[in-house]
């Protein structure tokens, strides 16, 4: 059981963590400080360094946060009899359903991953994302052809446009998305089966 002093602390932790997060919505990455968040929390600067070290530190817990919540949505959806359709579906409910999360996660920062030579670490959405596509190519279900990086790349693509889309420039359109959004990661799924000439192909 936590001390008074422990839940004090956490409340602290979490009110700062609470205000960060509107300021990095409202003016990104490049409007948050640790003065900043430390004046809005109504908390002094020098003790907000008890709680994170760097305004990267803070930044990293924000994206980490985010991250966590889609990493969970996409794991609960793969383990669906459809995985990588699945998957593709709960990322942009997850973007319809937690817009603020989905913008903090990918529209505020930037990959840390800076090329392919770089490894996939950590349970994060897109480890998930390339993990499913490694097991559908072991089993025969997409084509080995391809890198799987690849067709990673181009499913992420696909539904992260639809996400973007639909939170945007459609969100007062009226039409049966569910069917559609499926059909269309259905199409690029087959397209990428063992046999099937690869429109993405190098």
């Amino acid at each position: 059981m936590k001390s008074p002093r422990e839940r004090r602390q956490l409340r602290t932790k979490e009110h700062i963590l609470t205000v960060a997060r509107d300021m990095v919505l409202q003016h990104g990455y490049a409007g948050l400080s640790l003065r900043a968040v430390a004046k809005a929390a109504d908390y002094s600067p020098s003790g907000l360094y008890e709680y994170f070290s760097s305004k990267d530190e803070l930044m990293d817990t924000l994206s980490r946060r985010s991250g966590d919540l889609l990493s969970e949505a996409l794991a609960q959806a793969a383990a669906g009899a459809d995985p990588l359709c699945d998957i593709g579906l709960a990322y942009i409910a997850f973007a319809l359903e937690n817009p603020e999360e989905f913008q903090l996660l990918f529209s505020r920062t930037r990959s840390k991953r800076e090329g392919l030579d770089e490894a996939v670490t950590g349970n994060n959405p897109y480890g998930l994302l390339l993990g499913q596509v490694v097991r559908a190519q072991e089993r025969g279900a997409l084509s080995t052809d391809l890198a799987p990086e690849m067709v990673s790349y181009a499913l992420w693509a696909l539904v992260h446009g639809i996400a973007t889309l639909r939170l945007s420039h459609l969100s007062g359109f009226r039409a049966d998305f569910e069917s559609v959004d499926r059909g269309a990661i259905t199409a690029l799924l087959q397209g990428l089966r063992p046999g099937v000439s690869n429109p993405i192909s190098p």
